[in-house]
């Protein structure tokens, strides 16, 4: 049990960085700001879209399985 919440938390952490970054990027893109905080800040937000993302997915795939 203690080896699969640490193997999630290391797949959570991992999709968390990847989606920051992948932000990062297309908010450097995209951004009019050069300002880094500003990409910061969009990528950030962009990283926890895609985490509200997972989670409202995750949650529909357990309703589908319990149901």
């Amino acid at each position: 049990m203690h080896n699969q919440m640490m193997f999630a938390l290391i797949i959570i952490s991992f999709l968390f960085i990847l989606s920051c970054e992948s932000g990062f990027l297309f908010c450097n893109g995209t951004s009019n700001s050069t300002s880094s905080w500003d990409i910061f800040l969009c990528g950030l937000r962009s990283a926890l879209n895609f985490l509200n993302f997972l989670n409202t997915t995750a949650q529909s795939v357990k309703l589908l399985l319990d149901g």
